[in-house]
Order: C-alpha cells, then structure tokens, then sequence
C-alpha cells in the first residue's frame, strides 16, 4: 500500500513538473520572441509552403487563395513556435537517456512546423467545405490539435511513470 502511495506522488509531481515547465517555458519565449526575434523570414517561408500546397499563391506571409475567396495571413503565432516548446517541455521533464532526448528535441522542429502546416490546411479545408468563418474553423482546428496532443502528452508522461521504476 505504501508503495502505491508513493508511485501516486511521483506520477502527480511529474505531472506539475510538466505544466510547470510548459508555463515557465511558455513565457520565457514569449518574452524573447517578441524582444529580440524576428519570425517574418518564417512567415513568409510558412505562407510559400502553404500556398504551394493548397494551389494558392503567397505574398509576403500572405496566402492568396482565390478558389476559396480567401486571403490567409500567416503571423507569429502561425508558425508552429507554441507546439515547439509543449514538445520539447515534454521531452525534457520525461525521464529519458540523453540521447534519447536531444533526438526527440531535433525531431520537434519539423514535427511543430508540419503540425502547424496541417491546422492551417485543415482550416481552410473546412472553411472551404462548410463555410462560414475562417477564423471559427483555425480556431477549431487549432482546439482540437491542441486537445489530442495535450492527451498525448498525459499518455505518454503516465506510460513513462507507470513503466519507470526506481
């Protein structure tokens, strides 16, 4: 029973060392994204992949997308940075060898980017099949990703704790 109890505390602290690290991780690179660095190159390579893959055309870090009456601005929070950092908080409060780690730490840059690519396909997709708001289905989208990796997340943090013994 005592056992129990303590795998419980660990499992439970694990998971506020999680947020903890998430929140703190969230503001320190919102406090440094906006002081010192500057995302349009991204935004406008983000736009040109964009516009290349839904038959559109880019400007600037603008997507014209004329068969869906549509004009898509791609702006700071379009660029993947705020899944960047839920991945790699992720890896880094998971007990993992260092190797481990700073792999699935590279893997993250690509996986946010194509993460954030496919919210705003999918946003467009449904704006073009249903109509009404673009804003109503990016924010959609951008929910429902949100909820399927924050379980991700549980799952994996729970799975660690609960195969990791020590």
């Amino acid at each position: 029973m005592n056992l129990d109890l303590k795998r419980e505390k660990k499992k439970s602290l694990l998971l506020v060392k999680f947020f903890s690290v998430l929140f703190i991780s969230f503001i320190l690179a919102h406090y440094l994204e906006n002081a010192f660095i500057d995302t349009s190159m991204l935004q406008v390579f983000t736009a040109k992949v964009l516009a290349y893959l839904l038959g559109g055309e880019a400007q600037g870090a603008m997507i014209v997308l004329p068969q869906y009456h549509l004009y898509v601005q791609i702006i700071r929070d379009c660029i993947g940075w705020k899944t960047l950092l839920a991945l790699i908080s992720l890896w880094l409060i998971i007990p993992l060898k260092a190797k481990t780690r700073i792999f699935l730490i590279a893997v993250s840059f690509p996986l946010a980017f194509f993460i954030n690519l496919q919210r705003i396909m999918w946003a467009v997709t449904l704006y073009a099949t249903f109509g009404g708001s673009y804003s109503f289905w990016d924010e959609w989208a951008f929910r429902v990703l949100n909820g399927f990796f924050i379980a991700l997340a549980g799952y994996l943090v729970y799975k660690n704790i609960s195969t990791h013994k020590k």
